[in-house]
């Protein structure tokens, strides 16, 4: 997944499990979140998912050590989960009136993929030893 998102043309932004505001480039054409487990996105230091996904413009961001700036948040994103980090992104049925809303939201304003156990980006071509020498 991670490969696949990397090879797309153009600049992006990635970040894998912590958030780092060094790296931000408004310049980036997309950004990549990856295996940051979904419903810890603010826990883990992230600016809100609604603006961080939702293209919402300037926005305010800090990290551990550095004071708030804005960011300029017009790049699509990519967020690769794997089934234990989705959470309540893909959580049937939304229990409360709480979860339903942000259910709803999510599916208004994201494209949610979730691959089966037999689905590939790229399934690897693997030889049998015996099959080497023919």
């Amino acid at each position: 997944k991670t490969s696949f998102a990397k090879s797309l043309p153009g600049q992006y932004n990635y970040f894998q499990g912590r958030w780092r505001l060094d790296s931000w480039k408004n310049s980036a054409h997309y950004l990549i979140f990856d295996d940051i487990p979904w419903d810890q996105f603010e826990q883990l230091g992230f600016p809100s998912k609604k603006g961080l996904l939702t293209q919402n413009g300037l926005t305010m961001a800090t990290d551990k050590y550095r004071p708030s700036t804005k960011i300029n948040i017009r790049q699509p994103a990519i967020v690769l989960l794997n089934d234990e980090d989705a959470g309540s992104l893909i959580a049937q049925p939304p229990l409360t009136v709480e979860q339903q809303q942000t259910f709803n939201y999510w599916q208004h304003r994201a494209i949610i993929y979730h691959m089966g156990p037999d689905e590939y980006f790229h399934k690897p071509d693997y030889y049998q030893a015996d099959n080497i020498n023919q």
